[in-house]
């Protein structure tokens, strides 16, 4: 619930809300072990709000690393590096606010957790 709430805080169309309502409630056909539908969908809506590529792509990486890895900036950095993900930034100093950027927006949209030992 949270989740979504934060995806839709900043929404003042009502259509907006409708149209959330209606892909919560129609769960999507894909099927994941482990993952209802229900819970799938909720993080695809707040995924589908994230602004902007790069974030949605550190989120998928974080997703892939799984809970067992205890993931860094740096580590998210230089995966980021390998994969491309950094293509249109100048810097190294560039890439790497970037990524700390974007883990803190998904901190705040609640798609990650604060880790014991943080990001």
């Amino acid at each position: 619930i949270v989740t979504i709430a934060k995806a839709l805080k900043d929404t003042q169309s009502e259509d907006e809300w409708k149209e959330a309502l209606r892909r919560l409630n129609n769960p999507s056909s894909e099927s994941f072990e482990g993952i209802t539908k229900e819970v799938y969908n909720s993080i695809k809506l707040s995924y589908d709000r994230l602004d902007g590529k790069l974030i949605k792509e550190i989120f998928l990486l974080c997703s892939r690393m799984g809970r067992t890895h205890d993931a860094s900036v740096q580590d998210l950095f230089r995966y980021g590096l390998g994969l491309g993900y950094f293509d249109e930034i100048d810097t190294v100093e560039g890439a790497l606010c970037s990524v700390s950027t974007s883990v803190d927006q998904l901190k705040a949209a609640s798609l990650l957790l604060h880790a014991p030992d943080e990001f």
